[in-house]
């Protein structure tokens, strides 16, 4: 029986994904960094943010970073930058992946740079003939990978696949859905009816992680990271008669605190004898059934604000989905409508 081992460790070179049912050949510098420390890192990363607390979705940014190179391999399998370019998108992010980088005051797309360009990223890349900056060129550029249009790529791809796919709302399997894909330049291009399954995955999975309850469990944790810097900062400062020492600072705890799993993270806040904290851990890990929604009069509501909805789209033929289809217009358009302010509180 010719069985290939589900593990990801990058051992041997065959690799099995599972979402697409794609067995894979990994070149020696694909080995050496997926094996790396900050990809393996990205294990330990919920790809759902805070929300993986209390729903289905818990995969992590790891499966969905092999995801996003399978499909480049599988679209553009000479392409050896975009290649290495796949596999280290990623590797900035945050614990909890986007869920307290606005309490950090930290953006991973700033942070991954900073991986790409040290060891052991830069290391690997350079001794296999690869440049970092030319990757990081690609990464801040429009590609395949990754664009600045209303288009679809392929990271926001595997990341629509495989979120709705977690939560059972996938109206067609991904593995038959990429067997009908091509691209048209830059984006993901097919015909009508896969084009239609596919915004559905766009729309419910922007329907899912915009929900309030979910944006609030992502505000708790931020409240909490919030809580334990201004905690750090304000034990910063030590006086001993006329002299003053620094022991650390808010900035440097943030950076600290950036490149943890979110399991570290956990720990670390949990260890915390601030009750405003373990109040807040409490919540997020025992009873996240006390969010509710409320009007922004009631006693104790917070605000969690949804900035931007991911409408994103696939071509047909050359053409915008949306210029095709009357129906998938109105859906974008619907989900375009979900930016706005909500409210919720913690129910006693």
């Amino acid at each position: 029986m010719d069985i290939i081992p589900v593990q990801q460790t990058f051992e041997i070179t065959e690799v099995w994904e599972p979402l697409y049912r794609m067995r894979l050949k990994a070149a020696p510098f694909e080995q050496e960094l997926f094996q790396s420390a900050p990809l393996r890192r990205l294990k330990h990363l919920h790809h759902f943010g805070a929300g993986a607390l209390f729903s289905p979705v818990t995969h992590s940014r790891y499966e969905h970073t092999v995801g996003v190179w399978a499909l480049v391999k599988h679209f553009f399998p000479e392409d050896r930058e975009l290649r290495a370019a796949a596999i280290v998108h990623d590797t900035g992010h945050l614990p909890f992946s986007h869920s307290i980088e606005q309490a950090l005051g930290l953006s991973h797309h700033h942070m991954t740079e900073e991986m790409i360009g040290s060891s052991p990223l830069t290391t690997i890349l350079i001794r296999h003939g690869l440049s970092p900056n030319r990757i990081i060129g690609l990464l801040n550029g429009d590609s395949p990978l990754t664009h600045r249009s209303d288009f679809l790529g392929i990271d926001h791809l595997d990341s629509f696949l495989r979120d709705t796919h977690m939560a059972g709302r996938g109206t067609a399997h991904p593995y038959e859905l990429v067997r009908s894909l091509r691209f048209h330049g830059h984006f993901v291009d097919t015909d009508e009816k896969t084009a239609v399954h596919l915004l559905n995955a766009i729309v419910n999975d922007n329907l899912i992680f915009l929900q309030p309850q979910f944006l609030a469990m992502d505000d708790l944790l931020s409240r909490a990271v919030k809580a334990y810097c201004s905690e750090v900062a304000s034990d910063s400062v030590i006086t001993s008669g006329d002299n003053v020492y620094c022991r650390a600072s808010a900035s440097a705890a943030a950076r600290n605190i950036a490149r943890m799993t979110d399991y570290e993270l956990l720990c670390l806040l949990q260890s915390c004898s601030a009750p405003d904290i373990r109040e807040l851990l409490h919540v997020l890990l025992a009873e996240p059934h006390r969010i509710v929604l409320c009007e922004s009069h009631a006693p104790g509501a917070r605000e969690v604000t949804v900035r931007k909805a991911y409408c994103k789209q696939p071509m047909v033929q050359g053409l915008p989905l949306r210029d095709v289809n009357p129906a998938a217009r109105e859906a974008l358009d619907c989900v375009s409508a979900l930016a706005g302010m909500y409210y919720y509180r913690i129910r006693e």
